[in-house]
C-alpha cells in the first residue's frame, strides 16, 4: 500500500520516470481552459494523496524530486514548442514540492506553493491559442519578427514567460522562495541552478519568436487593445495576490 501511494504521489508531483505520465497527458489536451484546470488540479491531487494516506516518504524522494526538476529544466533548453515547454516547466516546478513535503511542511503552505506555480503557468497556457490562431503553431523559429509585426502579442508572450519562470513579484517567484527557505544549503544550490536553467530556457524560447525578419507574406491581426489590457490586468492581479499571500506567510515569504 505504501508503495502504491508513493507511485501515485510520484505521478502528480512528478518524479522521473513517472513524470512522463504528466508530460504525455498535458501534450494531448486540446483546450486551453481544460489545460488551465489540469495545471491547477494536478499538484493538489498529489498533495491530497500524500496527506490523506499519511504516507511515510523516504528522504531520498526530495533529492529525486530535485533531480527530476533539473532534468526537465535542462531539457527545456532545446524545446521550441511552447505547449511542451509549459508541460516541462510545470513538471520541473511541481517536482520541487517534494522538498517541502519530505521536510514536513504544513499542508496549507504546500498547497499555496503548488497554487503559486500553477497560476503562473496558466497565463502561459492562455497565450498558446493566441499564437496558434495567428501563426498557425506555437513554435519558436517558425515565424520570427513578432516584436515588429505583432507587438502586443509579443509583449503578452514575454510577460507570460516571465511569470512562468519565477520572475520577482509573480506567484511562482514566491513559491520558489518558499521552497528555498526550507532547503538545506546544497539543496538550495540545486534549486537555484534549476531557476537559472528556467531563465536560460526562457531566453532561448523567446529568441525563436521575437527578433528576426518576418517571413510571412501577410501579417495577421494583432491582439486587440481590450485583450491586451485584460491580459495585463490579469498579470498584475496575480502579482498583487502573490505579494499579499507572501506577506501573510502562506507561501513562505522571502
Amino acid at each position: 500500500m505504501a508503495i502504491l501511494s508513493l507511485l501515485a504521489i510520484g505521478i502528480f508531483l512528478p518524479l522521473f520516470p513517472l513524470s512522463m505520465v504528466w508530460t504525455a497527458f498535458f501534450k494531448y489536451v486540446p483546450w486551453a481552459w481544460l489545460r488551465a484546470l489540469i495545471l491547477l488540479a494536478w499538484p493538489q491531487i498529489g498533495l491530497t494523496i500524500a496527506f490523506s494516506t499519511h504516507a511515510q516518504l523516504p528522504q531520498w524522494a526530495a533529492g529525486w524530486g530535485l533531480l527530476t526538476a533539473a532534468l526537465y529544466a535542462l531539457r527545456m533548453l532545446t524545446l521550441r514548442d511552447f505547449s511542451t515547454w509549459i508541460a516541462f516547466i510545470a513538471a520541473s516546478a511541481f517536482a520541487l514540492l517534494w522538498i517541502g513535503l519530505v521536510n514536513g511542511n504544513s499542508e496549507a503552505v504546500l498547497r499555496f506553493q503548488g497554487l503559486g506555480f500553477s497560476a503562473s503557468f496558466i497565463i502561459a497556457a492562455a497565450v498558446v491559442p493566441m499564437l496558434k490562431n495567428r501563426l498557425g503553431a506555437a513554435y519558436g523559429g517558425l515565424h520570427c519578427g513578432m516584436v515588429q509585426r505583432l507587438p502586443r502579442l509579443a509583449g503578452v508572450l514575454v510577460l507570460a514567460v516571465l511569470a512562468a519562470t519565477a520572475t520577482p513579484l509573480f506567484p511562482s517567484f514566491f513559491a520558489l522562495m518558499a521552497v528555498l527557505s526550507e532547503a538545506s544549503f546544497m539543496t538550495a544550490v540545486g534549486v537555484l541552478m534549476v531557476w537559472l536553467l528556467w531563465s536560460w530556457a526562457a531566453v532561448r524560447l523567446l529568441q525563436g519568436f521575437l527578433p528576426g525578419v518576418w517571413s510571412r507574406a501577410q501579417t495577421p491581426p494583432d491582439l486587440s487593445l481590450r485583450t491586451t489590457w485584460l491580459s495585463g490586468l490579469g498579470l498584475v492581479t496575480l502579482a498583487g495576490a502573490a505579494t499579499v499571500l507572501s506577506s501573510m506567510g502562506f507561501t513562505g515569504g522571502w
